[in-house]
């Protein structure tokens, strides 16, 4: 990729990703179907300790750099760009791991560490029940405390805003209102359907005020369809991440399209963020949209195949 022109200060939730597996038993368990369940992180202490019986997963967890503000900071770097994080981990001990993976990627943390352990996201996926996701955020919002990032921001540089954080409105605004007096661009992932449902109202205002670019997978802008996303904020780019069919930017009556090649894995956590990652590294780089969406097709569908992210391979697992 040529140099990028610029950087990206990543804002949002920083997380522990555990992934697995789910047996029969873990069936028989924890029945399907499935939703999102937001957590006490002493409850998710006890819901990792029943997972850690015997025949409940098909394999131990697996143990990685979560939240998506830290996977697209670590995915640009590994794709050349100069980066910043601005999201909240915990100062316990099992949170070592995670500062010292940012520290040999060269990700330096734009905030300080919280007393409350780290959050945690736990995936296990159910071959033919879809996954079941518990989250307990515990430090991850702690980033709120964060009066200003001023110190940390670039003329030329993007912000990229984890969308949950506009549960918090009046302080994202504020955040924004810094980020674009010190001359930096502003995009946004809508970061969940469920966000995209509870906030549209919230989303739209903010995206029309401030954003040039929105990051959504399918189901994220359906859920803010009915409130005509594109005639509502006529100045920004909304980049629809369509999997396997690959990705549409468009912004009023424009519209660029890029198919990609087909990607068969069980475990997509992270390839939305790496996406935008690459996206926003190509636009700093000085290409056009076409040529933004081919590389965040191409470069996401390396991750899912290889697990490779600029070809640096497992660079999130802790």
């Amino acid at each position: 990729m040529n140099k990028t022109k610029g950087g990206i200060l990543a804002l949002g939730h920083g997380l522990v990703d555990l992934m697995g597996i789910g047996s029969e038993a873990f069936c028989s368990r924890f029945p399907p179907p499935y939703a999102p369940e937001h957590v006490s992180i002493q409850a998710m202490a006890v819901y990792l300790s029943e997972l850690d019986e015997k025949g409940i997963l098909k394999f131990p967890l697996s143990r990685r750099l979560g939240g998506g503000s830290a996977i697209a900071a670590c995915a640009a770097k590994a794709l050349g760009t100069e980066t910043l994080l601005a999201a909240s981990f915990g100062s316990d001990a099992g949170s070592l791991g995670i500062t010292d993976l940012l520290r040999r990627l060269g990700v330096p943390i734009a905030a300080p560490l919280s007393e409350k352990p780290t959050g945690v996201f736990a995936s296990v996926q159910v071959p033919g029940a879809g996954k079941k996701l518990v989250v307990a955020p515990s430090a991850a919002r702690d980033i709120h405390a964060v009066h200003s990032l001023r110190d940390f921001m670039k003329p030329g540089w993007v912000l990229l805003v984890d969308g949950l954080l506009v549960q918090k409105s009046s302080w994202l605004s504020s955040v924004a209102a810094e980020a674009c007096s010190a001359g930096m661009r502003l995009a946004i992932d809508l970061s969940t359907p469920g966000n995209a449902r509870q906030y549209a109202r919230e989303l739209i205002r903010f995206i029309g005020e401030r954003c040039e670019i929105v990051f959504a997978n399918e189901a994220e802008y359906e859920a803010l369809r009915h409130l005509d996303p594109l005639s509502s904020c006529p100045q920004t780019a909304w980049i629809e991440k369509r999997g396997a069919e690959g990705a549409v930017w468009r912004r009023g009556n424009d519209k660029v399209t890029a198919g990609t090649s087909p990607v068969h894995t069980g475990d997509d956590t992270g390839a939305g963020d790496i996406f935008a990652a690459a996206y926003l590294s190509s636009m700093l780089s000085g290409l056009d949209e076409a040529a933004c969406l081919a590389a965040g097709n191409s470069i996401t569908a390396e991750f899912l195949r290889t697990r490779k992210i600029g070809g640096t391979e497992n660079m999130l697992l802790l």
